[in-house]
């Protein structure tokens, strides 16, 4: 079971990994692909330099929130198997 759940987290740190902040709000909101412009780059400061600054902070929000998301998960999930002795860890493999 132990192991299943480091692959969900490992699964789910992945897919959240691979939201794009500043694609999702240049969609979203302003109705426009931030890969068209500038650079080509769906990064931040691609979108900073196309489309200024108070959306950018919605892009680092969304950025920075998916970081915690997925630790917040990971913690969540594995909250009893790191709790376990390591001892008891070791048992359990077998």
């Amino acid at each position: 079971m132990e192991l299943f759940l480091w692959i969900l987290v490992i699964v789910l740190g992945y897919a959240l990994g691979n939201l794009n902040g500043a694609l999702l709000v240049s969609k979203l909101f302003i109705h426009d692909d931030v890969r068209t412009h500038g650079s080509g780059n769906a990064g931040l400061t691609n979108f900073f330099r196309t489309y200024g600054g108070f959306l950018s902070l919605l892009v680092i929000v969304i950025d920075v929130g998916k970081t915690v998301l997925a630790c917040l998960i990971a913690q969540w999930l594995l909250a009893t198997a790191i709790r376990r002795p390591p001892s008891l860890r070791a048992a359990r493999a077998f």
